[in-house]
């Protein structure tokens, strides 16, 4: 709306109208002003109510949702997570456990091999003393 087309008279009735208050000796352009104020106000006032009206309405669907839910379905939906989270630890340490039985029988297999050597030494060692001992 143009309001700069609009006499002192028209804007103060305008003013009566929509129920803001003002001086009677106010000039057009102190009107105008006014108007345009008040303008930007109820434009903004507009946008919280729609806000508003937007999150009363999402409120709403998640209080039907959860109306929709009920005790039995929630505890069963918990307890089928649970079993998900501890099936998947489970296979963890299922797959641990094997690496360090792999491990394990690496280090037995080397063990056995050091033994296997050992004895060999051993035999080598009475061998070379027996040798000496015969040489003296």
């Amino acid at each position: 709306m143009n309001r700069k087309d609009n006499t002192v008279k028209q804007l103060q009735a305008e003013c009566r109208k929509r129920g803001i208050g003002f001086m009677t000796t106010w000039t057009k352009l102190a009107l105008t002003k006014r108007l345009e104020d008040e303008d930007k106000k109820d434009k903004e006032i507009d946008i919280l109510k729609s806000k508003s009206k937007k999150d009363q309405q999402l409120v709403k669907k998640a209080q039907k949702d959860l109306k929709k839910l009920d005790y039995k379905e929630i505890q069963k939906n918990i307890k089928s997570d649970m079993i998900i989270i501890q099936e998947g630890q489970i296979i963890s340490m299922r797959e641990e456990l094997d690496l360090m039985k792999r491990e394990q029988n690496t280090l037995i297999e080397r063990s056995n091999e050091i033994a296997v050597k050992s004895i060999e030494l051993a035999k080598e060692i009475k061998s070379l003393e027996f040798s000496v001992a015969s040489l003296k």
